[in-house]
């Protein structure tokens, strides 16, 4: 698709995690046409789920909802022109009249789209648009020599990475291996090696990360097929240590998933991972590393590029669309109030790690 330009927005990879998640009732999209020519594209899918909000790491319950969520990286192309955003927000409104969803979900919409902030902060059963929390997004440029970044850290910081990989290599006898996946004939044998780790990490206890299952593979084919899966491996004797994932779309990589055993923590091994999967995307002449959704002390320190993304929800103007803000609202002010009382009191930190650290004696 010409105005494609994130693996979540190529026509063939979104209408085929639409046929993969049963949760998904039909593709929809909205287009803003100018004599004849797509000017721009919304993308998004209607859904059937249940809408489960948090307080810190605890899921509440959830209520059975229809949404359409528009898709991360969803909105392609000159929406601010052409009138295309009004045109958006009253497309929202009538099927909101229509009862054809209860909320509109938009996840980690660029700052950038000013025209479509101003449309729809008019909306008033809305969360999220008016104080946005905002969360960087960040990006690193590669250049041509595949030690760059390494080069930039000061001389004490490179002792103390290539000391890390030492004693690594000494744990397993000097039987370490990193392995770059460019090409791949069965998906499934990388999936089963991601997989040993992915499952004991803390990621794993809340449903996020790398997960084998049968969306995964059959997406991950997908890509594989079309050239643009990498995978970076480490393997300690012949066993599964690390991995770094993602897809290579018109010269960026999309960093999907990473992860490592907690066994190892101690050895840097996710600054090796990240190091060694830079120098390959460069030996590629890939361009540029795009960290993904969330921000990380890791991506800050390496990254030099970075903008504004905020999730927010639309919900509709009747009864229930009323009482599912309102529980949302509820959950998210309590949330906010527990962190800043967290923050104030210095315990933030030891509470993250504690219940990091509960999540992966989970996985043993």
């Amino acid at each position: 698709m010409r105005l494609a330009h994130h693996p979540n927005s190529d026509l063939e990879h979104f209408l085929l995690v639409c046929k993969l998640r049963k949760q998904v009732l039909s593709p929809w999209v909205f287009s803003v046409n100018d004599g004849g020519e797509c000017k721009a594209i919304i993308a998004g899918r209607i859904e059937e789920n249940i809408l489960r909000p948090r307080i810190g790491y605890l899921k509440l319950p959830g209520i059975k909802v229809r949404s359409l969520a528009i898709i991360h990286n969803g909105i392609l192309g000159e929406l601010d022109k052409e009138g295309g955003a009004e045109a958006f927000l009253l497309e929202l409104l009538e099927m909101f009249r229509r009862d054809e969803v209860q909320v509109v979900v938009f996840s980690h919409l660029k700052e950038g789209h000013i025209a479509l902030w101003n449309i729809l902060s008019k909306m008033n059963n809305s969360m999220g648009i008016r104080r946005p929390n905002w969360v960087n997004h960040r990006a690193l440029r590669i250049k041509s020599d595949p030690e760059f970044l390494l080069k930039r850290l000061s001389s004490k910081h490179r002792s103390w990475l290539k000391n890390r990989e030492k004693k690594l290599k000494e744990m397993f006898q000097e039987k370490l291996r990193w392995i770059w996946h460019s090409n791949f004939h069965d998906i499934r044998e990388i999936c089963i090696k991601m997989e040993a780790v992915a499952n004991k990490t803390y990621q794993r206890g809340l449903g996020a990360g790398f997960i084998d299952n049968e969306e995964t593979r059959k997406r991950l084919s997908f890509f594989a097929q079309k050239g643009m899966l990498r995978v970076m491996l480490l393997e300690g004797d012949e066993v599964p240590i690390s991995f770094w994932y993602g897809i290579v779309y018109k010269n960026v990589f999309h960093a999907a998933a990473t992860g490592y055993l907690p066994d190892v923590a101690k050895y840097e091994v996710g600054t090796l991972t990240l190091m060694k999967t830079i120098e390959e995307l460069s030996k590629e002449e890939v361009l540029k590393l795009d960290y993904g959704l969330g921000d990380a002390s890791y991506k800050e320190r390496f990254s030099d590029i970075s903008w504004r993304e905020a999730s927010f929800q639309i919900f509709a103007p009747t009864m229930k669309g009323k009482i599912l803000r309102n529980y949302i609202a509820l959950a998210e002010t309590i949330d906010l109030q527990l962190r800043k009382f967290a923050a104030k009191t210095g315990s933030l930190d030891y509470i993250k790690r504690t219940w990091r650290n509960l999540l992966r004696q989970s996985r043993d």
